[in-house]
């Protein structure tokens, strides 16, 4: 049961407990790896995830393999709920960005159609 509830760990709880185990604060986290001690805070809350950069930030802080550290971050399954968080995240961003976005996934789908498309006649 204990290995069950470790693989349902959020991020920022796994980050949280790895930097406890190292005996360290968030502001000597925040010092050793160059991230501030506030974005540490927010990724241990899980109000913000951090990119493959800040990934081996931390775990070159925490000396750890950042495969390790990050674990179960990047999940293969998501919700309807995942994608709505993100595109609230998108209406924040300034218009250009939200454009290119948008021109991104449009060249996606289009892509998609096409190797449907070609597939189908094979």
């Amino acid at each position: 049961m204990k290995k069950e509830l470790n693989q349902m760990e959020s991020f920022g709880e796994k980050l949280k407990k790895i930097r406890f185990e190292k005996s360290l604060t968030q502001i000597e986290l925040s010092r050793i790896s160059g991230i501030t001690n506030v974005q540490i805070a927010r990724y241990e809350n899980n109000t913000a995830k951090p990119s493959m950069i800040v990934l081996k930030k931390l775990s070159k802080a925490l000396e750890m393999n950042v495969e390790k550290l990050a674990v179960d971050f990047f999940k293969t399954e998501f919700t309807i709920d995942d994608l709505d968080v993100s595109i609230s995240r998108m209406k924040q961003l300034p218009q250009n960005d939200i454009l290119v976005i948008k021109e991104v996934i449009d060249r996606f789908v289009e892509s998609r159609e096409v190797r449907s498309v070609v597939i189908n006649r094979v």
